[in-house]
Order: structure tokens, then C-alpha cells, then sequence
């Protein structure tokens, strides 16, 4: 008889509110460790498939939610996803590639720091 592992899970909950015409106006969002429910006005959850090897993916942004706050966001995802690549993958030529388009993303869509310098330490937990 196999021992079968107990395994401990955590859930990940998010509410979304949506208008009269079913459009999302808020989103929350709270998490088994986390202390309370929070506010967000955006997110991108995915999940892999490996039936189909397939990526399935929810993307939700409340209806004000500006222009330039979707590109810090899309940006910021960019940047968290190419880090994740490197964590799982290693230094390779595709990992500079990947962090030149960052960098060309934030410059045509001018959300450039006069530094150009990124902090994005706050934003990983």
C-alpha cells in the first residue's frame, strides 16, 4: 500500500462586483495567510493546462482603470514573469532579450522613470 502524503491547501479568493451591465467596477481579493481583504483594480491569473498544455488565463480590470495605469501594470507583469523565466529557467540569451523588451516597453509607452531605474521590490512578496 503507498503512503499517500497529506497535503496542506491554501485558497486564493477574488470577488468581483460588477455593474448593471456586467462590467467588473470592484475587485477584491483575499488569500488563506493574509491578514485582510484587499482592493485591487486589476489581475491576471493563469493557470497551465497539462492535459492540453495550454495556458488558461482570467483577466479582469474595473472600469476605471486608466490607460496609464494598464501599462504599469502590463509592464510590471512583464517584468514579475520575466524574472519567474529566470528563476525556473536560468540565465540564457532569452532572459537579456526579454528584460531589452521591458525596457523598450516602458520607454514607447513613456512610463520611463527620469532614472530609468525601476523599483519593483515593493511589488514581490
Amino acid at each position: 500500500m503507498m503512503n499517500k502524503k497529506k497535503l496542506k491547501y491554501n485558497e486564493v479568493i477574488v470577488k468581483v462586483g460588477l455593474d448593471e451591465n456586467q462590467l467588473p467596477e470592484k475587485i477584491k481579493w483575499s488569500a488563506t495567510e493574509a491578514e485582510k481583504e484587499s482592493d485591487a483594480k486589476a489581475t491576471f491569473i493563469s493557470f497551465w493546462d497539462d492535459k492540453t498544455q495550454q495556458t488558461l488565463s482570467l483577466q479582469l480590470w474595473v472600469k476605471d482603470f486608466t490607460t496609464d495605469e494598464m501599462k504599469k501594470f502590463i509592464h510590471q507583469s512583464i517584468v514579475l514573469l520575466t524574472d519567474t523565466f529566470e528563476k525556473s529557467s536560468g540565465k540564457n540569451k532569452l532572459i537579456s532579450d526579454m528584460r531589452d523588451f521591458t525596457d523598450y516597453f516602458a520607454e514607447k509607452s513613456g512610463i520611463s522613470p527620469p532614472s530609468g531605474e525601476f523599483d519593483l521590490k515593493a511589488s514581490k512578496t
